[in-house]
């Protein structure tokens, strides 16, 4: 395995420690981020592992799994470097202004970082809503799920559709680029990418497939 797919190995020993525990108990968690990207065929290269879980409880049921790749000393209160240890295995943000709580644990696993998250932002919700797109971390995208099989695990994913509007507001167009050249290939809902993206988002995107249509050896 190459130095590139540490990622692959650093996933696959975070669902030998939590897959069957988390299933057994009904804790759900799918995959995010780049390394969901990179599941589904994009060619990009995840630096980290992104896990979002359904709810608080599943973050600590699967800290408590992840005990083995705890640091020793106690954490730092920068969120930034923070890593879960036996004193603190779950950090909690709370930001009363925008009315959100995340809930969150992280370790190093074969040199890669992986992070499990709980998200709950009203103002984030309501803005989705308000300018028509699906927000990747939240509630709304849970019924478009993707499931694909990784090794001898079958984890859910964001779906790509939902991933772009994230990607636009990051300004990844290169990510952006990337998935236009997926859908090309491979196809993609159409109903799911109206739903995901804003208006403006959604008609830039049309022409980026147009690009491809006329440029497909780009």
């Amino acid at each position: 395995m190459s130095p590139n797919d540490n990622w692959r190995a650093a996933l696959k020993d975070f669902l030998d420690k939590t897959y069957q525990e988390c299933a057994q108990k009904q804790y759900e968690f799918i995959l995010a981020g780049s390394a969901a990207t990179a599941m589904q065929n994009c060619r990009i290269q995840p630096k980290d592992i992104d896990i979002l879980a359904k709810s608080p409880e599943t973050v600590n049921f699967i800290a408590d799994l992840m005990s083995d790749f705890e640091i020793d000393e106690f954490p730092s209160d920068d969120i930034d470097l923070w890593y879960s240890s036996k004193q603190s295995r779950v950090f909690i943000i709370k930001n009363k202004e925008r009315n959100e709580m995340w809930h969150m644990a992280r370790w190093m696993v074969q040199g890669v970082k992986i992070e499990v998250s709980f998200m709950a932002s009203l103002s984030t919700l309501d803005d989705s809503h308000e300018f028509g797109y699906i927000w990747e971390n939240g509630p709304d995208m849970y019924p478009h799920v993707k499931h694909l099989d990784f090794g001898t695990y079958n984890i859910g994913v964001v779906p790509l559709e939902i991933q772009l509007s994230s990607n636009y507001l990051r300004k990844l167009h290169d990510r952006v680029g990337e998935i236009a050249r997926i859908f090309h290939s491979s196809g993609f809902n159409k109903n799911l990418l109206q739903q995901a993206l804003t208006s403006e988002q959604y008609q830039d995107f049309l022409l980026r497939m147009e690009d491809f249509s006329k440029f497909p050896h780009r």
